[in-house]
């Protein structure tokens, strides 16, 4: 008896496989894009917009890191494994991507209808500061980098973890461009909110 309870008390606390923790990373990811799309209907018009050639260089930058990520068939040495699977990397995936999912959600909810998926200026935009923007400038940056870290670390390759930097770089470029962008529009109230506050990490970068 006491054998058969033992048993049944380690079946519990066993660690699942770990492909459960690459369906709730994947589960992320749906959550996130189910919830752009649902709040991508409202916005305000748009009054000025980043150039095609910018557009292009920063789905350039998308492209490559996804496929980095999530092709399978890449060569070695992108195809070698960094990490291999196991409960604490898994476990650290999802912390990840669920920190990322919020804080995406947390920035696009206190953007409201300033929010574009481009690098745009809409008509009565407004300079938000509240919220996660308090703590970052680019709070939905820094989410997405989360999200992919999750990936990333659930996938284990060096393809995978060259991808997220492919795709911080090309955040980088862009939050550069929606910069300038917000000190033409608002020339004395941004330069004092970037001195103030970081870009992407808290107190950091």
């Amino acid at each position: 008896m006491e054998t058969h309870l033992t048993s049944a008390v380690l079946s519990l606390i066993e660690p699942m496989p770990f492909i459960y923790f690459v369906y709730v990373t994947f589960a992320c990811w749906v959550g996130f894009v189910v919830y752009w799309v649902m709040s991508s209907i409202d916005v305000k018009e748009t009054a000025e917009m980043q150039s095609p050639l910018q557009r292009v260089i920063v789905l350039g930058f998308m492209v490559v890191g996804f496929v980095l990520l999530g092709y399978v068939h890449l060569p070695a040495p992108l195809s070698n494994r960094i990490l291999a699977p196991g409960y604490l990397v898994g476990i650290l995936a999802i912390i990840s991507s669920a920190c990322g999912l919020a804080l995406c959600i947390w920035a696009r909810r206190t953007l409201g209808r300033n929010w574009s998926a481009q690098v745009t200026f809409k008509k009565g935009h407004e300079l938000i500061t509240a919220g996660p923007y308090a703590y970052v400038r680019h709070p939905i940056y820094t989410g997405f980098g989360l999200l992919f870290l999750g990936s990333a670390l659930v996938v284990g390759t060096i393809g995978g973890f060259l991808g997220l930097l492919v795709i911080m770089i090309g955040f980088i470029y862009k939050y550069k461009a929606e910069e300038r962008l917000m000190l033409t529009h608002f020339p004395e109230q941004y330069p004092g909110y970037k001195a103030k506050v970081k870009a992407l990490i808290p107190y950091v970068f």
